[in-house]
């Protein structure tokens, strides 16, 4: 299951083009189960793993005042933690590795949607996000001092979409 999160606090330049500080958040838990009973081998997999962004975000609103779709591009920093388990079984003997791990790089987030007014000052939308973010430094609790700092460049990527609230001051 994968959920996340995204504001950004616009100041309006001239209309319909924002500039504004972004934070996002993506949350992702993955549970896996393998068994075989012909050789009484099992295995479970839990893997947690937390990412939030803080940056910059342009906007541009195509109508603004009336229905309006925009466009939405940020730029951040993110700081990811992951935290996994793994128990596996074989022969009654089960063999458990917890570990934990965080790291740092950079993120972007490019949006499109629609928003429709409900009043002078109140706004509901609809769109879809693309976020792609670029981890470069991880840091593990379970290796030696040697290997626990790595460099990374790693790219995980995501698809969703929004249901946003905004309000007008």
């Amino acid at each position: 299951m994968q959920y996340g999160f995204s504001a950004m606090f616009d100041a309006y330049l001239f209309e319909g083009f924002a500039v504004g500080p972004y934070v996002g958040g993506m949350f992702r838990v993955d549970k896996s189960t393998y068994e075989d009973e012909v050789f009484d081998i099992k295995q479970e997999s839990e893997i947690t793993t937390n990412e939030l962004m803080y940056g910059i975000g342009i906007s541009y609103g195509f109508n603004p005042g009336g229905i309006n779709p925009w466009l939405r591009i940020a730029a951040c920093y993110t700081d990811f933690t992951n935290s996994g388990r793994n128990e596996f079984t074989y022969h009654g003997d089960t063999y458990v590795h917890e570990y934990n791990s965080e790291g740092e790089g950079f993120a972007l987030d490019a949006a499109l949607g629609v928003d429709f007014p409900l009043g002078e000052i109140i706004y509901i939308g609809v769109g879809v996000d693309y976020h792609y973010s670029n981890v470069r430094k991880v840091i593990w609790d379970d290796l030696d001092e040697e290997h626990a700092e790595q460099e990374w460049n790693e790219s995980p990527q995501a698809l969703g979409g929004i249901v946003s609230v905004g309000f007008l001051f």
